[in-house]
This record gives C-alpha cells, structure tokens and sequence, in this order.
C-alpha cells in the first residue's frame, strides 16, 4: 500500500518537474494578486496597505490555493479518459494508490504557492502577532484544507467525461466557497443575513482559525480541523469506491 502511494507520489513529482509551467504560472499570478490587492484596496478598506496587509493576508493564502484544488480532479479525469486506468487496474498493486498519490503529490503545489504568498506579504509589511510558529501553524492549516477540499473534486474527477469539465462543474462550488466568506473583508461589516449565510460556509471558519492562529490564538482551531477532517471523510471513501467500481 505505501510503496504503491509512493510510487504514485513519484510520479506525480516527476510531471511537475518537466513541466514546471503550471506552478510557476500559478505562484506569479499569486503573487501578483498579493500586491494588487493590497495596493488597490488597502487604503479603501483599512486606511493603508500596510494595515490592509494584517488582515489579507491569511484569506489570500486561501485565494491562492483552492482554485489549485480543481488540478487534482482534472489529472485523475485525464488518466481515466486516455485509457491509463485500463492499465493500471490489470497491474497487481492497491488501487486506490493512483489518486491518493495524486493527491499528496499536488500538496507541493500548495505550499510553493503559499510561501510566494506569504514571503511577499512579508516584503510589503505583514507581520503575524503569532511570530514564526503562529505563521507556520496558519500555514499548514491552509495547505490541509486545499488537501482535504481537492477530494471534493477528486471525486467529481472520477466521474466526469473530460477534465475540461472537472474545472467546469468545479467552479460553481470553488468561487461560492471564495467569495461567500470573509476572505477580502471582516464580516461584522457585512449585512445580518449575509453574516448568517456566510457562517454555513467551511471555507469561513477555516480562514477564521487561520487568522487567529497567526495572530497567536487558538481559538476556532478545533471547528476549522473538523471541517478538514469532514471532508477526507466523505469524500475520500466516496471517491475509492467510485473509481473502483467505474466501467465495471
């Protein structure tokens, strides 16, 4: 079992590595968001950037990495629909291994593109109250969310025709999770009943944790890992049993 994930993992890292473009585009764009969104809305929102910074920040990171998420479901969609499944399920190994080691595999995307973000944050003047292991904790906590939330799309992987279509269905759930939090703005500025539909969010009470943490509190932690671990567990059986049931 952990030698098949390995395997997987490997091959995972070998497709990164001679093709590198993916990552590379998606750690600019991160870091270019970074500073468009801190220059263009900091003195609107907090008064300056720098005080804007304090606050986007941990929410960026998540803008960042969730849109990441989708590539996971795409790659098993595209193993499936070129026919590399077939050969793979005649092969005498655990079968889960290929999407378990997928998966693990895009946590490496995460974390570059979360430390482009954070080092940048750094460089224009964030400073986390929690100091350095405040800042690690929020960050691990971000990269076991993008993990537990590409099952969500692993699973629609697995079950779509195309991986144009992953991305497709994906986008309705990825951008609602995005948007319908507290990620740009704190949410006692927002209206009662939008406080109230944004709290059903996860994505709302992970950013939360995250803020906190990097703000030395641990506070929330406990609802943001069980939203985590919530997901893995619905959709990470879901998706194993699909896929081994598929075509069959």
């Amino acid at each position: 079992m952990i030698d098949s994930t390995r395997v997987f993992l490997w091959r995972t890292m070998l497709k990164i590595k001679t093709a590198p473009g993916q990552m590379i585009f998606d750690s600019v764009v991160a870091i270019v968001s970074m500073l468009l969104f801190t220059f263009l809305f900091g003195g609107a929102i907090s008064g300056s950037p720098r005080e804007y910074v304090q606050f986007l920040l941990p929410g960026m990171l998540f803008m960042t990495v969730l849109p990441m998420t989708v590539y996971s479901g795409a790659a098993l969609c595209k193993d499936i629909s070129t026919g590399v499944y077939d050969r793979f399920r005649t092969i005498g190994f655990w079968q889960p291994a290929p999407i378990l080691g997928t998966l693990i595999g895009d946590v490496l995307k995460y974390a570059m593109a979360i430390i482009g973000v954070v080092a940048t944050g750094l460089a224009i003047g964030f400073r986390p109250e929690g100091g350095i292991i405040g800042l690690m904790l929020g960050m691990l906590l971000v990269t076991f969310y993008a993990f537990s939330l590409s099952w969500v799309f692993a699973a629609f992987g697995v079950v779509a025709k195309t991986p144009d279509s992953v991305a497709q269905n994906a986008m309705l759930i990825l951008y609602t999770s995005i948007f319908a939090s507290h990620i740009f703005t704190d949410i006692d500025t927002m209206p009662s009943w939008l406080q109230t539909a944004i709290m059903f969010n996860p994505t709302t009470h992970v950013v939360t944790a995250t803020r906190l943490l990097m703000q030395g509190s641990y506070h929330s932690l406990l609802p943001a890992i069980l939203v985590c671990v919530g997901l893995v567990v619905v959709f990470a059986p879901l998706t194993f049993i699909i896929y081994s049931r598929k075509d069959r």
